[in-house]
């Protein structure tokens, strides 16, 4: 975790760009795996009352992910793009997509 106190550090480093960074106090291959695992991110991805009803993660390069969740209402969001292709912790990213969730492991 960050020292102040907050886990969560934002940052805006262009006018179309949001940067969201945490530090967890976790293996970094098991933080890997909960973000690239489908039948890990389906027990903690999203909002608080939304749940992921649909997951799918392909690593290799040029591959893609997708991610379907479902709010209390039964309202759909989806989510998708293409991977950067890693298979270990500390380099992967997602590139060219609606989210980018880059995996970076302490040196």
């Amino acid at each position: 975790m960050t020292g102040d106190g907050d886990p969560l550090v934002v940052h805006a480093p262009g006018d179309r760009e949001i940067v969201l960074s945490r530090l967890f106090d976790a293996p970094a291959p098991l933080v890997f795996a909960a973000f690239t695992r489908p039948e890990l991110l389906v027990r903690w991805y999203g909002a608080r009352g939304w749940r992921l009803v649909e997951c799918e993660v392909d690593l290799r390069v040029g591959g893609r992910w997708r991610f379907v969740s479902q709010g209390p209402g039964g309202e759909r969001m989806g989510q998708s793009g293409c991977t950067g292709g890693s298979t270990r912790p500390g380099d992967w990213s997602s590139p060219n997509s609606s989210t980018t969730s880059p995996i970076r492991a302490r040196p």
